[in-house]
């Protein structure tokens, strides 16, 4: 009796090999490969709450499982999927799917599918790819080692394809060469470009299955890697590949990248790579790092910024300048840069970084029609426009009369709450529902910890965040009445904020969170309460103005391992910075974390181990007594140029040259020649 044919397609269903056989991004196959959940049964007797559960497999991936189920017409909500004899079936598949990798690796020498019109002596190629001895790529082998083993093969790959096969392949890959068009090397053959396209696409395809390498081991290899960049892995290969050219019609511009894929064998932008990530750019995230950094600011420190505040390494953080460049974001003009391309509201900001207790808006109208921006401010108004406004610009506040600072440099940020409560507690002992403003900050300033509080700042920061407390600001700046109503009753505009970054899938910028939440042209105070929730380990900072929640920041990275290379980091030093945390251990782990990432991620970490963290440093070994710059000046030896005492302090202090530089070269920091080492 035949067995029925509805069963053989369900048992056919739940035995489909998910990681061989569905189009599953690199992030969603190295999470489930690492649970060894295999076959659509493995992945059916997960519950939605438990797969989340499981490491570097957040809401992405589940929106993605829940795509294939969906075109795979998986229904699980519907539909009673019997696993009562899966643990049995689940051990039989195991064992053939070993058996037919065993068939496989026996079979590999197959040459079908191959065109012999690329090899200079096909017969001679075929005779000894049925005697190669493939090599297999291990984890446990040293980069360099798999770098040589890759160098070789590429020659060896080269030494059996034809002349023009051989031209083809330097030319279009920029290998050891600069990169040719398809125009180029039509004309230098008498083809048209299209031809060339034809063969190219044949030499591509030919690829994987002409080396020594067993493939697959590679992929293995990159695949423990969620993002990998192999200008930082390969150095050596970085240098034989060229960038592609401006003009050439690519517009991937990273040729090693393209081999890569190509050589191994997987499907066109399989790897995802740093590299990329910046050609996919969003503009409007690099723009952010205008409101951190002044106009005229060299090519060098933009470039350290950069890897500091979005976590690239140096290549990636150079191609950012030419990126911004062709998108007409910067001008760069005797190696500084300067904005071409920004709103009115981001260029005021950018502005008054270069001046911390402010500027008066006409003084910032006349930069503003001076720069390399298209913006323009009318002079002749009375009174600023909406980009110098604290009600339409929640970057500024009004610092006295007509002059407007940046509120990250508003003094009295961190005793926002107990100013809050006091103005409250001055209407609720006079028994008042409202009162001018002035008696009761007289009162305030009156208290010792208050006396030199400024007007402007406490009338900023009720206006900002007194309305979450019931405290309201009314009038315009000659007219300030404070008010409470108590039959209101609040939703904290910090639980709001809170749960927008903990319900997004991925990061999220604070323009989207502003957008989000206003519903008129009210202030939002938005940037402090983002930095008082990651304060509480509640969000994680990504880079400016970017977050994701907590538990899906966690899972990007092992702590496990982050702890142990920064006791291996910090043995060798007294105090390290946070830049030069960062810049060693994306080095070291691969990762592409910025600052903000690593301040937030050792916050958490010196909860339960004894390092001392404050001020933009860690140490293993004891709280800093003085801050970096004094402990530079200390320490400086003035006979000795910068560079030589770079190098000495090094063995004690772990900072970037950036770190360094930022403190020897500011005016306050006095050269002293008259002083010898030995005084």
């Amino acid at each position: 009796m035949s067995e029925d044919p509805q069963k053989i397609n369900y048992l056919n269903l739940i035995s489909i090999n998910i990681l061989n056989d569905w189009p599953l991004s690199v992030r969603t196959y190295n999470a489930l490969k690492a649970e060894e959940i295999i076959f659509l049964g493995d992945l059916l007797s997960y519950e939605e709450t438990s797969l989340l559960k499981l490491r570097n497999f957040g809401r992405k991936s589940l929106n993605e499982i829940q795509e294939l189920f969906q075109k795979f017409n998986i229904d699980k909500e519907n539909t009673s999927y019997d696993l009562s004899d899966w643990s049995e079936m689940r051990e039989d598949l195991i064992k053939r799917y070993k058996e037919n990798e065993k068939i496989k690796i026996e079979t590999r020498n197959n040459l079908s599918g191959l065109n012999k019109s690329i090899f200079n002596d096909f017969n001679n190629f075929k005779e000894n790819f049925y005697n190669i001895k493939t090599i297999k790529i291990t984890k446990d082998l040293d980069v360099k080692e798999i770098e040589e083993f890759i160098i070789k093969d590429i020659e060896y790959l080269i030494s059996v394809l034809t002349e023009r096969m051989k031209v083809f392949f330097f030319g279009r890959y920029g290998f050891k060469e600069n990169y040719k068009t398809l125009d180029e090397l039509g004309k230098q053959y008498g083809i048209t470009r299209e031809r060339v396209r034809q063969l190219e696409k044949i030499l591509n395809l030919s690829l994987a299955r002409i080396g020594l390498i067993e493939k697959q081991t590679l992929i293995n290899y990159f695949n423990q890697y969620d993002y990998v960049s192999f200008h930082k892995l390969f150095p050596r290969l970085d240098k034989m590949f060229t960038d592609t050219a401006r003009g050439t019609e690519e517009i991937t511009r990273d040729k090693l990248t393209v081999f890569m894929e190509f050589y191994c064998g997987v499907k066109a932008e399989y790897f995802k790579t740093p590299e990329r990530e910046l050609w996919n750019f969003n503009e409007d995230k690099l723009k952010e790092i205008f409101t951190l950094i002044p106009s005229g600011l060299d090519q060098e420190n933009f470039i350290e910024i950069i890897k500091d505040n979005y976590g690239y390494n140096n290549f990636v953080a150079k191609s950012s300048i030419e990126f911004m460049e062709n998108k007409k974001l910067i001008k760069i003009v005797n190696n500084k840069i300067y904005p071409l391309k920004m709103l009115k509201n981001l260029e005021v900001t950018h502005i008054l970084v270069s001046y911390p207790e402010g500027l008066h808006w006409r003084k910032i109208a006349e930069i503003g029609n001076n720069s390399f921006t298209n913006n323009k401010w009318d002079l002749n108004r009375i009174v600023g426009d909406s980009s110098l406004n604290m009600l339409t610009n929640q970057s500024i506040y009004l610092s006295e009369r007509g002059t407007y600072r940046l509120f990250r440099y508003c003094n009295e940020i961190k005793n926002k709450n107990e100013i809050i409560d006091l103005f409250i507690k001055y209407l609720q002992d006079n028994n008042l529902e409202q009162s001018s403003m002035e008696p009761a900050f007289k009162e305030i300033t009156n208290l010792s910890q208050f006396q030199d509080l400024n007007f402007y700042d406490a009338r900023a920061i009720i206006k900002k965040f007194g309305a979450e407390s019931g405290l309201f600001h009314k009038g315009q700046s000659g007219t300030n009445t404070i008010s409470l109503n108590k039959e209101i009753k609040f939703i904290s505009l910090k639980d709001k904020i809170r749960e927008i970054v903990l319900n997004s899938q991925n990061e999220i910028h604070q323009n989207e969170i502003i957008k989000k939440l206003q519903k008129t042209n009210e202030e939002l105070a938005v940037d402090i309460h983002l930095n008082d929730l990651v304060d509480k380990f509640i969000i994680f900072k990504t880079s400016p103005g970017t977050y994701i929640g907590f538990d899906k920041a966690i899972k990007l990275y092992d702590e496990k391992e982050i702890i142990n290379e920064l006791e291996i980091l910090l043995e060798n030093y007294d105090f390290a910075t946070i830049s030069f945390i960062r810049e060693k251990l994306n080095e070291k782990l691969l990762y592409n974390f910025s600052n903000y990432f690593y301040d937030s991620m050792i916050k958490k970490i010196v909860l339960d181990k004894p390092f001392f963290y404050d001020n933009n440093y860690l140490s293993s070994k004891s709280p800093m007594v003085v801050n970096l710059e004094q402990l530079i000046k200390n320490n400086y030896k003035w006979s000795l140029s910068v560079n030589e005492n770079y190098k000495i302090l090094l063995d004690k202090i772990g900072m970037t040259k950036r770190n360094f530089a930022n403190i020897v070269y500011k005016p306050a920091f006095k050269y002293n020649n008259k002083v010898s080492d030995q005084d």
